[in-house]
């Protein structure tokens, strides 16, 4: 994500000029930054409960879906 907000501003900069520049890359960074808060991305680790397995996996939230780290 830095890659994409610095390339925003050095683009800005070249186009717009140094001050227009930055004010287009912050307010840039700044949508980012609500939207990424909009929808954050939450993991929760669990047990598994087997004795194959190392005991651990990940349920994304909302949709509990599972995904086995064994």
């Amino acid at each position: 994500m830095e890659f994409r907000w610095a390339l925003a501003a050095f683009l800005g900069v070249l186009v717009f000029g140094t001050l227009q520049g930055i004010v287009v890359a912050i307010a840039l960074s700044l949508i980012g930054l609500a939207s990424q808060s909009a929808k954050p991305r939450v993991h929760v680790i669990g047990r598994s409960g087997t004795p194959m397995c190392s005991g651990r996996y990940h349920m994304s939230i909302p949709t509990m879906t599972r995904s086995r780290a064994c």
